[in-house]
Parts: structure tokens; sequence; C-alpha cells
């Protein structure tokens, strides 16, 4: 299924004619434009509520200096002599935020997404390794994520990397905000 808030292009076909090619680095503000599509489509993905202009200012707050809450990894396109690819295009991104606790640093693995017509081709699992090095070079403990109990194709991919299921512990969550009953 394609999610309107992407670009309408065929991604799929610059993917497989630059065979794949893409690179992983970190982001910065100057790639919010292209990040905050990508950002709505994973809301839109896990069913959450959001527009196109909250993405961008959540975003800018994440990533905004002089000391950013958060780091963004984000792989694009290898730029290449095709004239589509010459562009930067984003076509993933990770979001993570450093956790301090008794045990040692740890980083939380809030967000991950592969725009659709690039799944199955690594891009995941590059952003997922690109988080993990980075967090080991900060001296982390572990890194944490959770996903939905739906999502087995990323659970699969966790598993694969190393990650295990806690057993132990089960996340509990206690809404603030109060929302308003429907009519």
């Amino acid at each position: 299924m394609m999610h309107r808030c992407l670009p309408d292009l065929s991604l799929r076909h610059v993917f497989a004619r630059q065979g794949g090619d893409y690179c992983v680095r970190a982001a910065s503000v100057s790639d919010i434009d292209q990040l905050a599509p990508l950002y709505l489509s994973y809301l839109r993905f896990y069913e959450q509520p959001g527009s196109l202009e909250q993405c961008r200012e959540y975003l800018t707050r994440r990533l905004a200096p002089p000391t950013p809450e958060a780091v963004v990894f984000c792989a694009e396109l290898c730029r290449s002599g095709d004239a589509i690819a010459r562009e930067q295009q984003l076509i993933g991104f990770v979001l993570m935020y450093p956790l301090h606790c008794f045990l040692g640093r740890t980083w939380l693995l809030n967000d991950l997404f592969v725009h659709p017509e690039a799944r199955r081709g690594g891009v995941a699992r590059k952003l997922l390794e690109r988080a993990h090095s980075y967090a080991r070079d900060d001296g982390a403990e572990w890194v944490e994520l959770s996903t939905a109990r739906t999502n087995t194709v990323a659970q699969s991919l966790y598993r694969s990397l190393g990650y295990e299921l806690d057993n132990t512990f089960l996340r509990f969550s206690l809404p603030l905000k109060v929302v308003a009953a429907a009519p």
C-alpha cells in the first residue's frame, strides 16, 4: 500500500536501477523537509495522527542546535549519473534518544522507518547497524526498542541482529492528556 504522504514517484524503479545503492549518514536540520514525509508515513503505519507540519516541528525540536535531543541517521540513495538519483532522496531513518540509568548508558531506538518501495533491500539493517555503532562508540551498555506485536517482519530483523525479547518486564503507559469522548 502506498502512503499518500510519501513523494509520488516510482522509488522501487530508481532503487533497482541504482542496484540498491544507498548510504547511511547522520541527519541534520537541513534534512527535515525530506524527513518529515517519511516520519508522517511512519505515524500512518502505526495508525497515529499527525500532519506534515507537526512532523516538521517535531523533527526540528529533536535535531535543533545547540543541543539536539536525539540522534537521527538517514538512508539516502547514493548520488550517481542517473538524473533521478542525482538529487538527494531519503529512503529511511532511525531516531534514537540517550537514556541514563544506574546500570549504564542506554540508547532508546524510538523510531525506524523505510520507504515501502525500498524495503527488503537491507536499508533497515544498515540503519540499525549504524545506530548500534554510534551507541557503542558513545559507551552505551545496550540499545532498547519496542515494536507493535503485529510487526513480525521487524521482530525478525531485530532477532537476527541479536535483540532479545524481554520476558521479565512488562511495559506500562500512563496517558496524561485527557482525550475527549466521542459524542
